[in-house]
């Protein structure tokens, strides 16, 4: 049985959204993402799922199967943490996260360096965003990554951030050496609340695992079509 904790009112995909998010090393950083909790469950074992196990297909991995949950934990509200973040996070868990992550920063650079600036710049004008989201364009997405990771989830366990670089392959590279430093030692308990807002190293962790993976399915549509748009 996969253990599954819910949140209520966070924002994600789209304004007050419900996310879904497995506590299991098999299906570390996996996410389900809806605008209640049917849909959320839903799509973690539809969509989500489905979307992961292709993702370890493309490094030689191969995904166990996702046979059953139990929802063990509700929490309403935005940036909050499960109980089960408070657990210090174990060895497996922290290698598990830079596996992934250098599994998908391969895939992101791969992207982004295999498209034209015209193909990074171009804006979906049919595209939208929930409304604290300002990044329409596969390089901005690009930059938000790289700030999510590093100016956003490190940030809020009091880690220092590195300096923003103006090339989006750079900046991509830099940062992910940040991460991997910084994860590699972070205390493995550390915990920080501020302006209302729970970060634990283990929540960092699988928000890490989960963010930039999740990202990319976005960003390869978006690819396509700017490719047609810009070609035709």
């Amino acid at each position: 049985m996969t253990t599954v904790c819910l949140e209520f009112g966070v924002g994600a995909h789209v304004d007050d959204a419900t996310l879904a998010w497995v506590y299991d090393h098999r299906w570390w950083g996996l996410c389900g993402q809806g605008t209640d909790e049917a849909s959320a469950l839903a799509d973690l074992t539809t969509r989500a799922a489905r979307s992961y196990a292709s993702f370890l297909e493309r490094h030689g991995e191969l995904a166990r199967p996702l046979e059953g949950f139990e929802v063990v934990e509700r929490l309403d509200g935005d940036e909050l943490t499960f109980r089960l973040d408070h657990e210090p996070a174990t060895d497996e868990e922290v290698e598990r996260t830079s596996v992934l992550l250098g599994y998908a920063r391969e895939e992101l650079l791969s992207l982004i360096e295999n498209c034209s600036d015209a193909e990074l710049d171009w804006d979906d004008s049919d595209r939208r965003l929930p409304r604290w989201a300002r990044w329409r364009t596969l390089r901005q997405m690009a930059f938000h990554i790289a700030d999510t990771e590093s100016r956003y989830y490190l940030a809020a366990l009091n880690v220092d951030p590195p300096k923003r670089c103006a090339d989006v392959t750079e900046e991509l590279r830099r940062s992910r050496a940040h991460v991997r430093d910084v994860v590699a030692r972070l205390e493995r308990d550390r915990a920080v609340t501020s302006r209302g807002e729970r970060w634990t190293t283990r929540k960092v962790l699988r928000r890490l695992a989960w963010h930039e993976r999740s990202e990319l399915d976005a960003m390869r549509a978006l690819r396509d079509k700017a490719r047609r748009a810009v070609h035709d």
